[in-house]
């Protein structure tokens, strides 16, 4: 696992739920950003904290931004699928990240 904090331009990763080889081609640092958050939960215990327009995987592998996510969705986990059953959102000020992938392909995400 590697903290986002840690990636750099050329950093090499697997695609989830793969073996197919991403690079990271662009990483940026917004600090104290006012952005919205949202919080998802599903029934398996996973969890992920997002900004609203993260794309998250949904059962049939179509990709919706988290602020559509609802409450009984499927959505992709490292498990399978799973149902969500808690979206929870918050605005503030963040420090945020968004990387960029050749090719564009999902990836892993874990809280710490």
């Amino acid at each position: 696992m590697i903290r986002v904090e840690h990636l750099g331009v050329g950093n090499r990763m697997c695609a989830a739920g793969s073996l197919n080889s991403l690079q990271v081609v662009n990483v940026e640092r917004y600090e104290n950003e006012w952005t919205e958050i949202v919080k998802i939960e599903t029934r398996s215990g996973a969890s992920i904290v997002v900004t609203s327009t993260h794309r998250i995987v949904m059962q049939h592998g179509t990709r919706t931004e988290a602020a559509q996510v609802r409450e009984g969705d499927l959505v992709k986990t490292a498990s399978g699928h799973a149902p969500v059953i808690s979206v929870a959102r918050h605005a503030d000020c963040f420090t945020i990240f968004q990387v960029m992938f050749s090719p564009d392909e999902a990836v892993e995400a874990h809280l710490t």
